[in-house]
């Protein structure tokens, strides 16, 4: 019980005879199995409360575990069968874009020091800014209208 042992409850129990007293001491001990059985009965209305709001396939909801409780009801209604793909996609896009990133960082830095300078950073945003255009005008699709 809360990783005591016999020789620290017999201490406790001597420290609260010696505060409170062996007549006061019986009813506290009852007022503190109330609390506790409010806090249990509380307790029991949230889990049971947040059952009800979930709806059916979440009986067995367990509020200590919700990540458990929704991988059982996930596995129950079919699985995961198109989560594989989605990771592979996800991990693939990535993958390009670690690239990408890794081409942007080379082509800024022109010491090859692997260090991006103000300067650098300053000319690849010049030459950015300068070889973009604005189109004149919205973009129009005829097949949206």
């Amino acid at each position: 019980m809360f990783g005591l042992g016999a020789g620290e409850i017999a201490f406790i129990a001597v420290i609260a005879v010696i505060l409170w007293g062996p007549d006061k001491l019986p009813e506290l001990a009852r007022k503190a199995a109330r609390l506790i059985q409010f806090f249990r009965q509380v307790a029991n209305n949230a889990q049971t409360s947040v059952r009800s709001e979930l709806g059916p396939g979440f009986e067995d909801f367990d509020i200590t575990d919700p990540k458990g409780s929704v991988r059982r009801y996930v596995m129950k209604q079919g699985g995961l069968d198109g989560v594989d793909d989605l990771v592979a996609t996800l991990r693939e896009a990535t993958a390009e874009l670690d690239d990408a990133a890794a081409d942007i960082r080379r082509t800024i830095d022109a010491n090859g020091d692997g260090v991006i300078d103000a300067g650098e950073l300053a000319a690849a945003r010049a030459a950015a800014s300068a070889g973009s255009r604005v189109r004149e005008g919205a973009p129009f699709d005829p097949e949206a209208t």
